[in-house]
């Protein structure tokens, strides 16, 4: 199955619950990137919520046919989710697999374009109003010198914003990109690094172009070498790696004082939200306290920036687990299918991962949507396995 399919083997039309899909999907975007900016404009984020599991409950059942193994694989991951979010209170626990399942007979492309359309909406009017002061742009002032929000609640989301857009439109151009779109995502990339002095997404940024280019000029030879099946386990290798930095770390955090200020203090961070909190098995409900002006100066900060700690920290033990299969699951069915920038995206995600909290928030990870067609193409792979054993037989 093509990597840009989340469907098989629908006969009958759907526009009806394609409707109700995306309509959830882009009032959740929405109401995000409304939430980090600096509009003046809210949605009630309760509400929301509330309105697109109704609309995605409508969606799954308003579907012409659905297979009975994704459908009773979607009722115990749910009920799995309720437990979690029972124990957390995070409603997006819920939500994200009601969204991922409902994207059934949906082609992932089209869910691209229309999260793409949107951030790029949001980024280019945020950046434009704050310029022209419609809207604040706050000043920060650190030690690496001055960070401007442009629009948002903080200098992080701008960067971050462009980061996945880029990601976005690298898939969706597979190798069909020009050497001017290049250079203009890179001089796009560098202004934001400038103003934002979020100097890692910009390294980054370049770092996945040089990969996809090299890639490109050589014909997908890069992946012709054996370390380069490791891809299909980047998202373990990658959650491996925090944990053992982290170790050592908290063994010797003097020895290792020049790590804990290349991540500008993230490690500190994270020993002490481990000494806090602990981890649990099914998660714990944790009030993340960041920078941003919308939070009051007095509360401690705490955030800690690593999506496999926070997940663990958050969410548990068996969730993570499960979060890292499924996202390993997705990489093989990259590779699989021999989409290449699809898996480059995946390892460049998997590392920033380990210093960014978003590998598991559908706002802006979307690629999580993938689980679905790399779902069936495993389940169409043990029927025909059946088909021929029985032949056989």
């Amino acid at each position: 199955m093509d990597a840009t399919i989340n469907s098989i083997s629908v006969k009958k039309d759907s526009t009806l619950s394609k409707w109700l899909f995306f309509t959830a999907l882009i009032l959740k975007l929405v109401q995000w990137d409304l939430s980090i900016a600096l509009l003046k404009i809210q949605f009630n984020v309760v509400v929301t919520d509330v309105l697109c599991f109704v609309l995605l409950l409508l969606a799954l059942f308003t579907k012409k046919s659905y297979p009975l193994r994704l459908f009773v694989l979607f009722v115990g991951i749910s009920l799995f989710s309720i437990l979690v979010y029972l124990r957390t209170g995070v409603r997006d626990v819920v939500l994200i697999p009601m969204f991922i399942f409902s994207s059934y007979d949906i082609e992932f492309r089209d869910i691209v374009k229309c999260v793409l359309f949107i951030k790029v909406f949001f980024l280019v009017v945020c950046t434009v109003l704050s310029l022209v002061h419609l809207i604040p742009n706050y000043t920060f002032y650190e030690s690496r010198g001055i960070r401007k929000s442009i629009g948002y609640v903080t200098y992080n989301y701008a960067p971050r914003e462009l980061f996945y857009i880029i990601c976005y439109y690298i898939f969706l151009k597979k190798n069909n990109f020009t050497l001017i779109e290049l250079v203009v995502i890179e001089t796009i990339a560098f202004y934001y690094s400038q103003v934002t002095m979020s100097r890692a997404t910009f390294y980054l940024i370049t770092l996945l172009i040089i990969i996809v280019v090299v890639n490109k000029v050589t014909f997908n030879n890069l992946f012709k070498f054996k370390v380069m099946n490791l891809s299909k386990y980047v998202f373990i290798l990658a959650s491996v790696i925090t944990f053992i930095i982290l170790k050592l770390y908290s063994e010797d955090p003097v020895k290792y004082k020049l790590l804990n200020v290349f991540t500008t203090g993230r490690l500190e961070y994270s020993i002490s939200a481990l000494d806090k909190y602990g981890i649990s098995w099914l998660g714990q409900k944790i009030e993340w306290i960041g920078l941003s002006y919308k939070q009051s100066q007095f509360l401690e900060y705490n955030y800690v920036d690593n999506s496999y700690l926070q997940m663990l920290l958050n969410y548990g033990i068996l969730y993570t687990l499960l979060v890292i299969i499924f996202l390993t699951i997705i990489c093989r069915y990259a590779m699989n299918i021999k989409n290449y920038n699809l898996v480059i995206l995946m390892i460049i995600i998997a590392g920033r991962a380990i210093v960014e909290p978003q590998l598991w928030v559908m706002q802006y990870n979307i690629f999580m949507f993938l689980l679905l067609p790399a779902l069936t193409n495993i389940l169409s792979n043990i029927k025909v396995i059946n088909v021929k054993r029985r032949e056989k037989a």
